[in-house]
């Protein structure tokens, strides 16, 4: 009665993992590409370099790699990723121009 219990909580286990392995199957792999080196530089970023703007670029270049992930599925998610990384983009320009004045 005890191991079939065990057996059980197992198998419920699994069928909770299943539905992220789905998720991971969907992105193809030029965007977990991106998602882990905009991952990695955010980290640098944040607890070793302190160069904000290299981060919002990293920000704005996985908005716009999200967009073009999103286009053929949903054009407004896509439209709406363009906008943010755009604006990101705009944000780093003038967090560079602002160091350097």
């Amino acid at each position: 009665m005890r191991i079939s219990e065990k057996n059980e909580e197992n198998i419920n286990s699994l069928r909770k993992v299943k539905p992220m392995n789905k998720y991971d199957k969907k992105n193809p792999l030029w965007f977990k590409i991106v998602w882990m080196i905009v991952v990695v530089v955010e980290i640098y970023v944040f607890f070793i370099n302190k160069h904000f703007v290299v981060g919002v670029l990293t920000l704005g270049l996985f908005c716009i790699a999200f967009g073009f992930n999103k286009l053929k599925h949903s054009r407004p998610q896509a439209i709406f990723a363009f906008v943010i990384g755009l604006i990101l983009f705009i944000l780093a320009w003038l967090l560079y121009a602002a160091e350097n004045h």
